[in-house]
């Protein structure tokens, strides 16, 4: 009996569905939609008038984003323009992943020079200015925002 009284519920759902028509079910596609919009471009600022920002795009040497690689800012502590001598402790200097597409922003930068290093668990390096091979070294000023630009990074 329960058998023929659920045989006969999805009759009835089969006839229900095919008489409804497809004027009947309202779907918007976002192609056909009138409110998709492009994707904003990102804004990165500092968060106060007494820190800068730093920002950019950061790709592997194959042109690809470089997506999920963790940056830190190393301190500039001196020599030469050619071969400088940048610190970085994980535990003291700040770091951001960048997002799918590359994109890094940092919003809260103590005025200083520094090194952007790309980290992984095994070896880090110094990121070169896509100008020449020297070392790309960023002045951050306050109230500021420093575009590095699209730069790249030999390890992902």
């Amino acid at each position: 009996m329960k058998f023929l009284k659920f045989i006969t519920f999805i009759f009835v759902l089969f006839v229900v569905a095919g008489c409804a028509g497809k004027d009947d079910v309202l779907i918007i596609s976002p192609l056909q939609s009138p409110q998709v919009t492009a994707t904003p471009p990102m804004i990165c600022s500092p968060i106060n008038e007494s820190v800068g920002a730093i920002e950019g795009v950061l790709y592997l040497m194959d042109d690809c984003p470089s997506s999920g690689s963790v940056l830190y800012l190393g301190e500039y502590i001196g020599l030469d323009t050619e071969n400088p001598v940048v610190i970085m402790d994980p535990a003291r200097h700040i770091s951001i992943t960048t997002d799918e597409k590359g994109y890094f922003c940092f919003d809260n930068v103590t005025p200083n020079t520094y090194g952007l290093i790309v980290w992984n668990a095994v070896e880090s390096v110094l990121v070169n200015s896509s100008e020449n091979q020297y070392s790309l070294m960023i002045k951050a000023e306050a109230g500021e925002t420093f575009d590095t630009g699209k730069i790249y990074t030999p390890i992902p």
